[in-house]
């Protein structure tokens, strides 16, 4: 908006960047001594920041190689200049839990197609405290070392508005719930299942003797 005072014979019009004053179309010359005339100006509307998706075959992880893609990976959600980690199809593996940062979407091309395998019984996510608007979507993760493990698959620990989305968790049994959520707030599980998860051992029972398949 832009105020033109003045008497006879004023001018509406608004002042350049460089202070050089620019005349809008109409002219008013019928505007008596301090009148006020309103010319309504429509500015550049201000575009919202894009989100920044890397791919992390550009940054060396490789896929179907057997190899350990850990480091490039944890390197790439530490970087704030990305908002989004895409992983093309194929099969990805890790030694150690990639943490997810706040703000990060960490997105396969479906689950069916993009598969992260650990190397190690490790947990293979974990969202730290007070982390903010994470996501976890279009994977399945698979830990084939042990089938009696104590670790979870996804941990999330005192943070909100993480979600998991279409993540299928195969042949990963443990005595920890694979997908763990402590504490937080709106938080959200969706589309997701657990397949082969039970951990089937011989141990001792108390109520008879010798070892029991548990």
């Amino acid at each position: 908006v832009e105020m033109a005072f003045g008497g006879a014979s004023a001018a509406a019009g608004w002042k350049a960047t460089d202070g050089s004053l620019v005349a809008a179309s109409t002219t008013h010359d019928d505007l008596g001594a301090g009148a006020i005339s309103l010319v309504v100006l429509e500015g550049a509307r201000r575009e919202e920041p894009s989100s920044v998706r890397v791919d992390v075959t550009t940054l060396g992880a490789v896929p179907d190689d057997g190899l350990n893609d850990a480091l490039i990976l944890q390197n790439a959600l530490n970087n704030p200049a990305s908002d989004e980690l895409h992983f093309p199809q194929g099969v990805y593996h890790v030694d150690r839990s990639l943490f997810v940062r706040a703000g990060k979407t960490v997105r396969g091309d479906h689950w069916s197609t993009t598969t992260i395998e650990t190397l190690a019984d490790v947990t293979m996510f974990r969202v730290d405290n007070n982390t903010t608007d994470a996501t976890i979507t279009n994977f399945t993760l698979r830990r084939p070392q042990t089938e009696d493990s104590d670790h979870e698959m996804i941990r999330v620990d005192n943070s909100d508005r993480i979600t998991i989305d279409a993540v299928h968790i195969l042949d990963s049994p443990s005595r920890s719930p694979l997908i763990n959520l402590r504490g937080g707030d709106s938080n959200t599980v969706r589309n997701t299942k657990v397949v082969n998860y039970q951990v089937v051992r011989d141990e001792l029972s108390p109520e008879q003797p010798g070892l029991h398949t548990q």
